[in-house]
């Protein structure tokens, strides 16, 4: 019962891990022309270099996943299940217009998505006013690979045929098993979402590995670096 709920978030996981990187590699093709000095070898260098901060990344997409898992082992209700697809629906949505936005803010400011950027966003009639048609349809066309690739491997990953909770337990096996799922959980997420057990927590410089500010960019995840700007 626990065993298939630890897989089951593994894959979720491994899902969003998935999706940073898809994220990130159709970044680097839109700026193919300006990575040929460092090189193809240096470049895709950033998709090893970004794992610590993709992987507190993912621990913190995952909290709630966890959360409403920790529920379904105490009360097997399949309505849990289909809270945690529409929680990845969302995030799939969410993630595709960070990464489109900042494909095409790139171009403008060579700059990651941040806080400044998302202000112009709440004015929609200037940001189309100001865009470019070329802009626009990039962002669509850009906007739908994300979309298509994230439904494309949720359905491999996360959403890949699992086996729910035995009703038939004793209720008291249950809520143990949603117990040790718990008090084992909370310690590794905090683990993830800090870095480790180094005294300063994971931050963007943790992805930072080479002299081209490009690949660097490319390196530091997008969804951490757009949330850490606006809390600072």
């Amino acid at each position: 019962m626990m065993i298939d709920t630890i897989k089951y978030l593994l894959r979720q996981f491994l899902f969003i891990l998935l999706l940073f990187q898809s994220g990130r590699i159709i970044f680097l093709l839109y700026n193919f022309d300006k990575i040929s000095q460092p090189g193809l070898r240096e470049s895709y260098k950033s998709l090893v270099y970004a794992l610590p901060l993709d992987i507190s990344s993912a621990c913190y997409l995952t909290v709630f996943p966890f959360l409403i898992l920790t529920i379904q082992l105490s009360f097997n209700r399949r309505i849990f299940s289909t809270i945690i697809k529409i929680y990845y629906f969302i995030l799939i949505f969410v993630l595709a217009i960070i990464y489109s936005s900042e494909l095409l803010i790139y171009d403008e400011w060579h700059s990651k998505l941040q806080y400044k950027a998302v202000m112009h966003l709440v004015e929609p009639s200037e940001v189309f006013e100001s865009a470019t048609h070329s802009h626009i349809w990039k962002f669509f066309v850009f906007f739908f690979i994300l979309t298509a690739a994230g439904y494309f491997l949720l359905k491999k990953t996360a959403l890949a045929s699992r086996t729910m909770p035995n009703s038939n337990v004793q209720k008291y096996k249950q809520i143990l098993a949603s117990f040790l799922f718990l008090i084992v959980g909370v310690p590794l997420y905090v683990l993830g979402i800090r870095g480790g057990i180094k005294p300063m927590a994971i931050n963007q410089s943790s992805a930072y590995y080479s002299k081209h500010n490009l690949l660097n960019d490319a390196a530091v995840n997008s969804p951490w670096n757009l949330i850490h700007s606006i809390i600072e």
